[in-house]
């Protein structure tokens, strides 16, 4: 199976979740174990935002929220090539969803005062491509080691959940320890949305985490595209 990565995310260090498109459906390429960050394109992986890559042979072991997974060899995975930004933007561009229930369905729920989640066996999906509205702002945060809460946090409004603060887990915005904050990417995203580039989250559900109650599926933003230069990689 070929497909472009659309959601690449920083996980526990040292891991990574990779996912991208096969035509128009979303595909979550998992491992018996995690994902390491030598399979990004930077350290000579075939992983990077806009990469076309073949993941060999692949089974559908998907289940709610997560219909996306499907099981893959990463040796056999190979970088094919990096699609071309206008291609790719046009690409996010026919399956982004204005709001976050069109793309989660009415399993997604409010959390807490800024935030969502799905609960674990719900929902009709784990990932898909958000507009976004007005002029998000992004801000560095103090970063909960103990439960890898992402201190990057990016503030959005949809049009039925209202304002939300989401963790932002793009690896582009991470140094190599996956902890520290690229402060120099982030200021140049921000100064482009602030320019009025349009923008298009890629954002998903984390797996199944464990608040003060039951286990949920958090939302989060998984990477910011951005229409002058989406395929931008560090």
């Amino acid at each position: 199976m070929v497909i472009t990565i659309s959601h690449l995310t920083r996980m526990r260090p040292p891991y990574i979740c990779a996912a991208g498109l096969y035509d128009k459906y979303a595909v979550r390429a998992v491992t018996a174990g995690q994902l390491h960050k030598c399979l990004l394109r930077s350290n000579g992986g075939p992983f990077a935002i806009g990469a076309v890559v073949d993941l060999g042979l692949v089974k559908d072991v998907g289940s709610p929220p997560e219909l996306e997974d499907c099981s893959f060899n990463p040796a056999s995975a190979k970088y094919v090539s990096m699609e071309d930004g206008g291609t790719f933007w046009k690409r996010l561009e026919q399956i982004a969803q204005p709001t976050l229930d069109s793309i989660f369905g009415d399993d997604l729920i409010k959390r807490g005062r800024w935030s969502c989640a799905v609960n674990p066996g719900c929902g009709v999906a784990s990932m898909g491509c958000l507009r976004v509205f007005g002029t998000p702002q992004i801000s560095i945060r103090g970063l909960d080691s103990h439960v890898m809460r992402s201190g990057l946090r990016l503030a959005i409004t949809d049009p039925f959940f209202g304002k939300l603060d989401l963790g932002i887990t793009d690896v582009r915005f991470f140094e190599d320890d996956f902890i520290t904050v690229n402060e120099t990417a982030v200021e140049s995203a921000q100064t482009r949305i602030d320019s009025g580039v349009r923008l298009l989250l890629s954002v998903g559900l984390t797996r199944a985490t464990v608040p003060p109650d039951k286990p949920v599926h958090w939302l989060q933003v998984n990477n910011l595209h951005l229409e002058d230069n989406p395929t931008w990689n560090l």
